[in-house]
C-alpha cells in the first residue's frame, strides 16, 4: 500500500508525479533524473545512472565539487534529523514522568521522591543543590525548558506559530504550577514532533535517494515539511 504523510502531507510524492518517478526509478535507475549544475552554471536534469556523485561527465571539475559537497551536507543534515527523533524519544519519556509527578505534587495526590526529581534535572543537565526539595527540582527543569526553547531554534518542521509561541516565553513562566505544565506540555508535542520528521525524512529518503532531490513537481523533502509545518502547528496561531 501507499504510505501518506499525515494529513495528507507529501501526498504528491505517493498519489502524484513523484510517485510515478520514484516507482520507474525503483525498476531501473536510468529512469530516475537528478538535478546538477551544468556547464553553464545552470541547473540541469538528467538521469541517475549519469550521476556519479552528483557529478556527470561533461561538468566542470569546480561544479563536480560543489554538487559533491551538497550531496554531503544533506547527507549530513538527515543524520542530524534522525539523531534528533532517537533523542527525542527519551525526551518524550523523561517529560512525560515529570508531568506525572509534578500533577500529583501539585494536587497533593502524591508526593514524588525528591530523588527521582533531582535524578530528573540532572539528566537535564541541570547541577542538583542537596538542599533542593521537589519543588525547587522542578522550578529547575521547567526554567531549564524555558531557557532551552528561548535560546534555541525550532528549526524545519515547525511552524510560524510555534515559533512565536517560543519568542513569548520568559524566565518566569517556570515559576508557576501553570506554567511548568505549559512547557511540559510543549516539550512532549516538540518531541514528538522531532520523531514525526525523522520518520518522514526515512520515508522520503526510500522514495527519492536523498532529502534535497526534488521529484517530478519540483518540490524537494524540505519545501513538502514547511508546507506541513504551517499546516499541523503544535500550538495554535494567534488571532
Amino acid at each position: 500500500t501507499d504510505w501518506k504523510m499525515p494529513n495528507g502531507a507529501l501526498d504528491v510524492i505517493t498519489n502524484g508525479a513523484g510517485a510515478e518517478a520514484g516507482g520507474r526509478a525503483a525498476g531501473s535507475a536510468p529512469y530516475e533524473f537528478v538535478q546538477v549544475p551544468g556547464p553553464n552554471g545552470q541547473p540541469m536534469v538528467i538521469s541517475k545512472a549519469r550521476a556519479v556523485g552528483g557529478a556527470f561527465e561533461g561538468q566542470s571539475p569546480d561544479d563536480a565539487a560543489y554538487a559533491g559537497a551538497v550531496a554531503k551536507d544533506d547527507a549530513v543534515r538527515f543524520e542530524g534529523i534522525l539523531k534528533g527523533g532517537d533523542s527525542a524519544r527519551a525526551m518524550e519519556s523523561s517529560l512525560r514522568r515529570m508531568s506525572t509527578l509534578l500533577d500529583g505534587l501539585n494536587t497533593g495526590r502524591l508526593t514524588p521522591a525528591g530523588r527521582e526529581l533531582a535524578s530528573m534535572a540532572t539528566s537535564f543537565g541541570i547541577e542538583v543543590d542537596p538542599s533542593w526539595g521537589n519543588i525547587e527540582a522542578a522550578d529547575a527543569i521547567a526554567n531549564k525548558l524555558a531557557l532551552d526553547y528561548m535560546g534555541g531554534s525550532l528549526g524545519a518542521g515547525f511552524s510560524n506559530a510555534d515559533r512565536d509561541f517560543v519568542r513569548t516565553l520568559t524566565p518566569q513562566v517556570a515559576q508557576t504550577p501553570q506554567g511548568r505544565k505549559l512547557l511540559i506540555d510543549f516539550g512532549i508535542k516538540k518531541a514528538q514532533r522531532d520523531q514525526e520528521i525523522a520518520r518522514m525524512a526515512r520515508e522520503y529518503l526510500k522514495r527519492l535517494g536523498r532529502l534535497d532531490r526534488q521529484d517530478a513537481s519540483g518540490q524537494n523533502f524540505y519545501d513538502y515539511l514547511d508546507a506541513w509545518a504551517e499546516q499541523n502547528p503544535l500550538v495554535p496561531p494567534r488571532r
